[in-house]
């Protein structure tokens, strides 16, 4: 097997697959509020197209296959994406390791399927539990349908959970206890992201990850969980009743140990969530020449950054919906 190894010698074992640009919310620290400008659904990723990428990536040493977007379940094929997934890794004797990151809107209609498709493990994101900050971070006043697709979570047997927050700005450092009391009473993992240059926000710095665990640490007792995954992008803590994290991508970036490779929902390879450069693979994937999409897959790898080189510009569209979080 020739893994995807880039010339830092990382190795990328997770794949991230956008299923959609669009999504029902307008969230500033990633898509402008008027945004219209989409992909045409008919060059989107079908099912097909799935099964063929897990299949490869699978040839290739990918380990994890994670459904992002803009919004995947706009995606009203989502259940068919992730069955198709699962059967490849059936089909190639491994353990099915299939997640979803979603804002929830819609899911307590749709997560059984989901589930009996090979969903395994979610991450949700929840920015505030304040409606009206809600309406105001998102530009849409839809807090209480997420709510019910956690609540929809929350009665499952899905697991395990984490939930996400962008730290926007102090009010949301100032929210921090009551959204991390809400996860752990549930039993899930909150973990906070700081923000990133992306979208309207791109030039508007948020609070650091040390900022981040000053307040965290005044609500819950902090305790640095030994035995992570040096590969996983959040420092995680053992609190009272569960666990939380923190990911700090601007001020502690783990690009040193990143294992991600992503693939946007027209099938363009981006080795780095922070760089423009990519390859497409639909033409080939369609085609069914598998050896070439590994041979695209492997340049595009091969080129990742070592680091953050190409941070957005001002006057340049980079949308974090385009090729998914």
């Amino acid at each position: 097997m020739d893994a995807l190894v880039d010339q830092s010698g990382r190795t990328a074992r997770d794949l991230r697959i956008s299923v959609t640009d669009r999504c029902n919310l307008r969230c500033a620290y990633c898509l402008p509020e008027d945004a219209r400008s989409w992909a045409a659904r008919s060059d989107l990723l079908r099912a097909d197209d799935v099964a063929r990428l897990v299949s490869i990536g699978l040839e290739v040493g990918i380990h994890d296959v994670r459904f992002t977007g803009g919004e995947p379940l706009l995606r009203p094929d989502l259940a068919d994406l992730i069955a198709a997934a699962a059967a490849e890794f059936d089909r190639a004797g491994l353990p099915r390791r299939i997640a979803l990151t979603t804002n929830a809107i819609g899911l307590d209609s749709r997560l059984d399927d989901l589930l009996a498709a090979g969903l395994g493990r979610i991450n949700i994101s929840l920015d505030t539990l304040d409606p009206d900050r809600f309406a105001a971070l998102s530009r849409r006043r839809r807090l209480a349908d997420v709510m019910a697709g956690l609540d929809a979570v929350a009665a499952s047997s899905l697991g395990p959970v984490k939930v996400n927050t962008v730290i926007v700005d102090s009010t949301s450092l100032a929210e921090i206890p009551s959204l991390v009391d809400y996860c752990l009473a549930r039993g899930w993992q909150w973990r906070a992201i700081e923000l990133m240059p992306f979208g309207p926000l791109a030039e508007t710095p948020g609070p650091t990850g040390d900022e981040i665990l000053s307040a965290l640490s005044a609500h819950v007792d902090l305790s640095p969980r030994a035995g992570d995954d040096p590969h996983a992008p959040a420092r995680t803590y053992d609190v009272p009743g569960g666990t939380v994290g923190i990911i700090a991508s601007m001020s502690s970036p783990f690009c040193h140990s990143c294992s991600r490779t992503r693939v946007s929902a027209t099938g363009r390879v981006y080795p780095c969530l922070f760089s423009p450069l990519h390859v497409d693979v639909s033409e080939a994937l369609r085609a069914g020449r598998d050896d070439e999409v590994k041979r695209l897959w492997r340049e595009a790898t091969w080129n990742k950054p070592a680091g953050h080189p190409w941070l957005p510009t001002p006057g340049r569209a980079y949308s974090l919906s385009a090729i998914g979080g």
